[in-house]
């Protein structure tokens, strides 16, 4: 007995199979990349244990200089408008 299939069962096979690849693509990737970045992440923590108190000064200076240049937003008044700006921006003729 020959084993001959139909052409539209075999588009419908390859079909199945390309979205069976897509799907396990769609959801595997990602699981990968996380891997992949964890790894990464502990990599680069196992490197820089070594100088972790120079990594901490660092980030809490970065920190402190951030905190001490941020600008509070200007007070409007209740029943009217913002204050106009202190100096003039240069949209401004």
């Amino acid at each position: 007995m020959s084993d001959k299939r139909s052409p539209a069962k075999t588009k419908a096979a390859r079909l199945a199979l390309l979205l069976g690849l897509g799907c396990v693509a769609c959801c595997a990737l990602p699981l990968i990349g996380a891997a992949t970045g964890i790894a990464a992440l502990a990599g680069i923590a196992a490197y820089l244990e070594g100088i972790l108190m120079a990594v901490l000064i660092g980030a809490a200076l970065v920190a402190l200089r951030l905190w001490v240049r941020r600008r509070s937003a200007p007070a409007c008044n209740l029943d009217g408008p913002c204050a106009p700006p202190r100096r003039p921006t240069g949209n401004q003729p």
